[in-house]
Parts: structure tokens; C-alpha cells; sequence
């Protein structure tokens, strides 16, 4: 029985360290977003501008 509770309280360190590292790479993910969609904006409007010839 001890064993079992251990081998559980194992379990749910590793899962909370699973969650933290998911959180971490979310928070990666929407910075890498952000960063792909304004850099899109930005040459879309650097194109739209030349070729209305501003």
C-alpha cells in the first residue's frame, strides 16, 4: 500500500511538471504568433503602399 501511494505521489510530480512545461511552451507559441502575424502585416502593408506607389 505504501508502495502504490508513493508510486502515485511520483505520478502527480511528474504530471505537474508536465503541465508547467505545457504552460511554458503555450506561453512560446503566442509570442511566436504574435510575431509571424505582425511581421505578415507589416509586408502586406510595405506592399499594398508600393503599389498604390507611396
Amino acid at each position: 500500500m505504501a508502495e502504490d501511494n508513493k508510486c502515485i505521489n511520483e505520478l502527480r510530480e511528474r504530471l505537474a511538471e508536465a503541465h508547467k512545461e505545457i504552460r511554458n511552451l503555450q506561453r512560446q507559441n503566442d509570442m511566436l504568433t504574435c510575431v509571424i502575424v505582425s511581421t505578415f502585416v507589416s509586408l502586406i502593408s510595405c506592399v499594398v503602399l508600393h503599389w498604390k506607389g507611396w
